[in-house]
């Protein structure tokens, strides 16, 4: 099994090739050190298209989005599930979507992070294809908050803080 990486320079992405047949996207505004708020949206799409047609691939195992910047294409590339606007024969599926607990909880969304918002949201109600890192002491308060019962999603948390078992929230040394 050989894996490869790849800079996605007009999404600010990596794509990692695990090399089993998974795809993983993480967006991170420092891996090209390219600004993200400019109109980039069908260059992003384009140039993920064309290294997913060289993989040999036509979707996403995996999409972590690690910083807010990294938001602002999103609603121009992926296929989002919570809204029919955003479903095209061009977008770019993803499998499980993977998103930090302050993303989901800050009510200042602007831009595409209330796409990632409102997508996260709809994957986490639905009970799976979304994997949330906490670190937030408040996650179970804002759950409440949104009618999400806590002890049947907390299979989605991830404790990304520290390593250990936080109130029923699995570490990734226990995935």
């Amino acid at each position: 099994m050989v894996g490869k990486i790849d800079i996605i320079a007009a999404t600010g992405a990596l794509l990692i090739d695990i090399g089993d047949g998974r795809l993983t996207l993480v967006y991170s505004q420092e891996v090209s050190g390219r600004d993200l708020r400019r109109d980039g949206g069908k260059e992003a799409r384009a140039e993920l298209r064309r290294h997913l047609e060289k993989s040999g691939h036509d979707c996403l195992e995996t999409v972590c989005i690690t910083q807010r910047a990294a938001c602002k294409h999103f609603g121009e590339v992926f296929w989002l599930e919570h809204s029919v606007a955003y479903q095209a024969v061009s977008r770019i599926r993803i499998g499980e979507l993977r998103v930090p607990a302050s993303l989901l909880m800050e009510e200042d969304a602007r831009d595409g992070d209330e796409l990632v918002r409102r997508e996260a949201l709809f994957r986490l109600r639905r009970g799976e294809g979304v994997l949330v890192f906490c670190g937030v002491a408040n996650v179970r308060a804002w759950m409440n908050r949104h009618d999400i019962d806590f002890e049947s999603h907390q299979h989605l948390f991830v404790e990304s803080e520290s390593r250990r078992h936080v109130a029923g929230v699995r570490t990734a040394a226990t995935q």
